[in-house]
């Protein structure tokens, strides 16, 4: 195909082309196009394949010189792609179309590329840490929650209202922000007074009445963990059904055996919540370090990375945050004008941070091998009692193979930067009761606080309506 092009940056991750396809080249297919109607089309008052060319061009000539422009952009703009070795990603725009006044075609199209920039300083860093330890007082209220989540419920007797370690079920809606629409309404089943529920709602559900509906204004934490919702007003819509009592186990080596830890006494399970603790608080250290390091490098180096990429990561914080079903609708085509405001800023970081350490794989070479794949998925059959055949294919097949390799290699980059950096740990600034507060398994107390749930994924649909 003939043609003359021009090939111009707008940005480090944007092209623009521009391309001319001269008279001849255009007369040739839009001729050879309505040969083809010609002999095809009928016409009324002329047998199958005998009427004018000149009035098959009157009836169809627009429509055919549109299908001709459109094949010449896909054509032309195709080989440009390939000639130049552009790395696109998404479609292209397609800024203007015209024919000029000699009957060439021309077009100029922008073109979003993959980022590819060189990353540099991310060896020899050094970071801090905050990273707890692990005290009997963390040990005694994991404990205290095994507790709970065995224990039994009696109705409260004589009493119709709500007090500080009621056991409450109901239905709760959330609304957030200006958005008077409220989110789905869900199962309210939690322990006043424990700090499951946001601190205007525990307070505000004391006093109310078993049938009775309250509505209850708050306003998100300044630390939530969804920076989208941080700082929003809150309104909860409670409905109480029924106020009941925990009746605690005793604390024995009975007890002790039927956690389901395999262990024989009560001090054996101590033994065992402490050992899970200090699991947990390692690998949280680790996750820690490796963000802080990301951190560290993504401010040493200042790149730009494409729309495209900042809108799917979009849609996918808003399928994960369970905000949009990607079973009920397309999630590839979810408009995401107004949720950029909310979440445009984390979605740039999280995209950028993927970039930085898929650049650093290439940079070192880092992959994951067949036997390191293989020994993963070996570890995750061992630890969750899953035959082996069954992980495999979870994870390789329907297309997940490349998404579990990717995910493998950025894994060992990550301790590439952790073994190539100095990491210091340090106490927590302030104490930090957390480690036992939601105990060895985090399930366990979101088990008992439904409430929490509604609070924090159902609102955020709603702050992300809203901005």
């Amino acid at each position: 195909m003939e043609y003359n092009s021009s090939v111009s940056d707008v940005d480090e991750v944007t092209k623009r082309v521009s391309v001319t396809v001269p008279k001849a080249q255009v007369s040739e297919q839009v001729d050879s196009e309505l040969n083809r109607l010609q002999r095809s089309v009928s016409i009324k008052g002329f047998r199958p394949g005998k009427a004018p060319k000149q009035m098959i061009e009157r009836l169809h000539g627009s429509r055919v010189r549109m299908e001709v422009a459109s094949k010449l952009i896909q054509e032309s703009l195709g080989q440009v792609i390939e000639k130049e070795s552009l790395d696109v990603i998404g479609n292209p725009e397609i800024d203007t179309t015209e024919w000029d006044e000699d009957g060439n075609f021309q077009f100029t199209a922008q073109l979003s590329l993959f980022p590819a920039p060189a990353i540099s300083d991310y060896k020899g860093l050094s970071v801090e840490v905050e990273k707890p330890s692990v005290e009997n007082k963390h040990v005694d209220q994991a404990l205290e929650e095994y507790r709970k989540s065995q224990a039994t419920l009696k109705p409260v007797a004589g009493r119709e209202v709500v007090e500080k370690g009621d056991i409450i079920e109901g239905k709760l809606r959330v609304a957030i922000g200006d958005d008077p629409t409220e989110s789905p309404e869900e199962p309210l089943v939690v322990s006043v007074g424990e700090g499951h529920l946001p601190d205007e709602l525990e307070t505000g559900l004391l006093g109310l009445k078993i049938g009775e509906t309250r509505e209850i204004e708050g306003t998100i934490a300044d630390d939530h963990k969804e920076e989208a919702l941080r700082g929003k007003k809150a309104k909860y819509t409670v409905s109480l059904e029924k106020i009941s009592q925990q009746i605690l186990p005793d604390l024995t080596d009975e007890f002790a055996k039927g956690v389901g830890m395999q262990v024989e006494t009560l001090l054996e399970l101590r033994l065992k919540i402490r050992e899970r603790l200090e699991q947990r608080i390692e690998s949280d250290s680790e996750s820690d370090s490796q963000a802080r390091l990301l951190d560290a490098i993504l401010e040493k180096n200042v790149f730009q990375v494409p729309q495209i990429l900042i809108d799917d990561e979009i849609r996918g914080l808003l399928v994960r945050q369970g905000l949009v079903d990607p079973q009920k609708i397309n999630v590839r085509n979810l408009p995401v004008q107004n949720f950029r405001e909310g979440l445009g800023q984390i979605a740039e970081r999280r995209v950028k941070t993927a970039v930085i350490v898929d650049r650093i794989a290439e940079q070192e070479s880092i992959s994951a091998s067949k036997e390191e794949l293989e020994e993963t998925l070996q570890k995750i059959s061992d630890d969750n009692g899953v035959p082996i055949e069954e992980v495999r294919k979870f994870f390789l097949e329907g297309g997940r193979a490349v998404e579990f390799a990717l995910e493998q290699t950025r894994s060992k980059v990550l301790k590439f930067l952790l073994e190539n950096s100095k990491v210091t740990f340090v106490a927590p600034k302030e104490k930090d009761d957390s480690a036992g507060a939601d105990g060895p398994d985090k399930a366990d107390k979101k088990k008992s606080s439904k409430a929490k749930k509604a609070s924090t994924k159902k609102s955020a649909a709603k702050a992300s309506a809203e901005s």
